[in-house]
């Protein structure tokens, strides 16, 4: 399903109902990075949290939605054998290989 929203973004025309697609791909991406923002924040302040990978870094300048849903259906293409993952683990690994990882969240032990 996220291929298929997501792809949308390369057709050079979009019908209305292609549209409506085109804004769940773009809402699913923006629920993950938050949702990756929600969570690498609280991990941390967890001490005993062992979490040793890192955090994308998007750029500062914000980036537009059809950039970011190109970068997800590149990676998508590109690692096909993934497909069954779920949608929100896909988005990271696309994310995390567009972007150097910029934070590392280790325990203080």
């Amino acid at each position: 399903m996220l291929l298929r929203n997501c792809q949308i973004v390369e057709k050079a025309e979009q019908s209305d109902a292609d549209a409506f697609f085109l804004q769940w791909c773009f809402g699913y991406i923006q629920g993950v990075i938050d949702n990756d923002d929600t969570w690498y924040g609280l991990m941390s302040y967890d001490k005993n949290h062992t979490h040793d990978k890192g955090k994308y870094c998007l750029p500062e300048e914000p980036m537009p939605y059809t950039q970011l849903a190109r970068i997800v259906v590149k990676y998508l293409k590109e690692h096909p054998e993934n497909l069954h993952w779920n949608g929100s683990a896909l988005v990271h690994n696309a994310l995390i290989k567009a972007f150097p990882v910029c934070r590392v969240i280790k325990p203080d032990h």
